[in-house]
C-alpha cells in the first residue's frame, strides 16, 4: 500500500485490462442499440470511403432523417464513425471491441494524471472503480459514443500536461505544446473543449500572476492555447454560415430565449447533484443487480460512506489543499462547465426530460469528479492520521469495485440474452452475404416478417412537440445495416426466415 515505482503501477493497469474485458465480455454479443446508429447506417449506405471522411463531417446539415441539432459540429467524431463503418461494417462485435479498448485508454490516461498528482494505490483503485462502473455499462457498448472516449482521453492528456506544467515547470518544456495539440483535436470532437480552451489559459494566467514577483519578465506563452479555440471557431462559424436554414433558425430562438437561459441556471444545481448521485444508483432496471433491496442497501451505504469518508479525508489533508487549491478549482469549474454546456444546449431543444435520462454525459462528469477528489485528499497524511480509517476506506473501496466488477457483467449479460434473437438473425444475414455478395448483380429481399424495425422520421420532429414537421418511416433491420445489398425490386435472392429454427430459407 506503500508509495512505489511506476513500473508496478502500471503492472497494475494490467489487472485493470483484462478484469474490465472480463466485465464487458457478454457486451461484445450486443448487437447495435439505438437509433443514431442506425440512422448514420442507412444514410451512409453504398459510401466509399472518402465519401464517408468528408460528406458527412456537417452532420446536422446533410441529415435526411430526424434532423435536428443543428448547432452540434463534431467532424472528427464523424470521421471516426466513418472508418469504423468502413472497415467494421456491420460486424457488431468490432465496434464493441474497439470502444472497450477506447474506454481503457479512458482509464489509462486518468490513471496517469492521478499518479502525476500523486503516486498511490488509491489511484489505481478509483481508476479500476472508474473502468468498471456499473453506470456506464450501456455508455461503453452504444456505438456512436467513440468520439466522447477519445475527446476525454485528450482532455486527460491535457490535465496531465499542465499539472506537469504547474508543478515541475523545468521537465515541462512542450507540455503547453502538448495541451494545444490535444485540445486542437478535442475541439473537433466535442465543441465544450472551446470553453476548456479558455478555461486553461485562465488557470495559467492565474498561475503567472502568482509567479511574478519571482520574475522579472511575465511569460505569455500560454496563449498559444488559444490557437485550438480560434480554429475552430473559425470552421464552426463557416458550417453555421453553409448550414443556414428554417430550422437552424427554429432551434436557435429556443436556445437562446429567456426562458431556456433561466432554466438552465435553475437546472444546473440539480443535474450536478443528480450525476452524482448517479455514481452509486443506476436507473436501468435490469434483474437483481439494479433493482433488489441488498443491493440498494450496498449503494446507500456506499453513498453514505464517501461523504463521511471524504470529509474525514479533507481534515487531513490541508497541505494538499493548499498545493492543488487553483488546479481543484479548474477542475470543479469543467465539471460546471459541462453541465452548464449541456443544461444550455438540450434544455431549450430537448427539455428537462432529455437531461435526466441521457447517461453519456454522466461519463465525462464522473472522470472529473475522481480527479477532483484525488487532488484534494492526501492519502498518506489520512494513514498517518488515522490508519483504522485509512484502511476501512481502502477496503470498502475495492469491496465496491467487485461489486461493480459483478453488476457490470450482469447487466451486460441481461442485455445480450435479450438481444440474443435479433444477433442470431443478423448473424445469419450476415453469412449468408458473405457467401453471394462476390456474385455478379447480387441483391436480396426477405419477404417473411420480422419484429426488428427501426421507425426514424424523415425530416424533423420537435423533441417537445410543439412543431411536427416530418414523416415516420419503419425501416427493417436488415434494409437498415446491410442496405448496400437490399433491393425490394427484382432482387437476386428472395429470403425467409424461420425465427423458431433461426434458419434462412432462400428463393433464388
Amino acid at each position: 500500500m506503500l508509495k512505489t515505482s511506476s513500473k508496478i503501477f502500471y503492472t497494475y493497469f494490467c489487472v485493470i485490462f483484462i478484469v474490465t474485458f472480463l466485465s464487458y465480455y457478454p457486451s461484445l454479443f450486443l448487437f447495435f442499440a439505438g437509433l443514431d446508429i442506425a440512422k448514420y447506417f442507412l444514410e451512409t449506405q453504398k459510401s466509399n470511403l472518402r465519401e464517408l471522411m468528408t460528406n458527412y463531417l456537417s452532420w446536422s446539415v446533410v441529415a435526411e432523417y430526424s434532423r435536428g441539432d443543428t448547432y452540434s459540429f463534431r467532424p472528427l467524431g464523424i470521421m471516426l464513425l466513418g472508418l469504423e463503418r468502413y472497415f467494421f461494417g456491420a460486424r457488431y462485435i468490432l465496434w464493441q471491441i474497439l470502444h472497450i479498448i477506447m474506454h481503457l485508454g479512458v482509464v489509462l490516461c486518468l490513471y496517469r494524471l492521478l499518479l502525476r498528482i500523486q503516486r498511490h494505490i488509491f489511484a489505481w483503485l478509483l481508476c479500476f472503480l472508474f473502468s468498471v462502473y456499473a453506470i456506464f455499462a450501456r455508455v461503453i457498448t452504444w456505438a456512436n459514443f467513440g468520439n466522447y472516449f477519445l475527446f476525454l482521453t485528450l482532455v486527460l492528456t491535457a490535465l496531465y500536461h499542465l499539472y506537469k506544467y504547474t508543478f515541475e515547470r523545468e521537465k515541462a518544456r512542450y507540455s503547453l505544446f502538448w495541451v494545444s495539440l490535444s485540445m486542437l483535436l478535442g475541439c473537433f470532437l466535442y465543441e465544450t473543449g472551446v470553453v476548456y480552451c479558455l478555461l486553461f489559459v485562465t488557470y495559467l494566467a492565474i498561475l503567472s500572476f502568482q509567479e511574478k514577483s519571482s520574475r522579472k519578465k511575465r511569460d505569455y506563452a500560454y496563449l498559444i492555447i488559444l490557437i485550438p479555440a480560434s480554429v475552430f471557431l473559425l470552421a464552426y462559424s463557416l458550417n453555421l454560415y453553409l448550414g443556414r436554414s428554417w430550422l437552424m433558425a427554429f432551434e436557435a430562438k429556443r436556445i437562446l430565449s429567456f426562458q431556456n437561459v433561466l432554466e438552465t441556471i435553475t437546472t444546473i444545481p440539480k443535474i450536478f447533484l443528480l450525476w452524482v448521485g448517479r455514481g452509486f444508483f443506476l436507473d436501468y432496471t435490469g434483474g437483481r443487480f439494479t433493482s433488489s433491496v441488498f443491493t440498494l442497501l450496498i449503494r446507500y451505504g456506499m453513498l453514505i460512506f464517501s461523504i463521511l469518508y471524504i470529509s474525514v479525508a479533507l481534515g487531513a489533508s490541508r497541505s494538499s489543499l493548499k498545493k492543488n487549491w487553483l488546479f481543484m478549482t479548474l477542475v470543479f469549474s469543467m465539471m460546471i462547465v459541462h453541465v452548464a454546456v449541456n443544461c444550455f444546449a438540450r434544455m431549450g431543444t430537448h427539455g428537462i426530460d432529455y437531461m435526466l435520462a441521457t447517461k453519456h454525459t454522466n461519463y465525462m462528469f464522473w472522470a472529473f469528479l475522481i480527479t477532483f477528489v484525488y487532488s484534494a485528499v492526501d492519502f498518506e497524511k489520512l494513514k498517518t492520521y488515522s490508519r483504522k480509517i485509512y484502511y476501512v476506506g481502502t477496503i470498502g473501496l475495492f469491496m465496491f469495485i467487485l461489486f461493480n466488477v459483478v453488476a457490470t457483467y450482469g447487466i451486460n449479460r441481461i442485455i445480450a440474452a435479450e438481444q440474443k434473437p435479433v444477433r442470431l438473425y443478423t448473424d445469419q444475414l450476415y453469412r449468408f452475404i458473405e457467401e453471394h455478395r462476390r456474385e455478379e448483380d447480387f441483391s436480396f429481399a426477405v419477404a417473411s416478417s420480422i419484429p426488428w424495425t427501426y421507425t426514424l422520421t424523415q425530416g424533423y420532429i420537435d423533441p417537445k412537440g410543439e412543431m411536427v414537421k416530418g414523416v415516420d418511416r419503419e425501416f427493417p433491420v436488415h434494409e437498415i445495416y446491410f442496405g448496400e445489398y437490399y433491393s425490394k425490386k427484382r432482387p437476386k435472392y428472395v429470403l425467409r426466415y424461420d425465427l423458431e429454427k433461426n434458419e434462412i430459407k432462400v428463393r433464388k
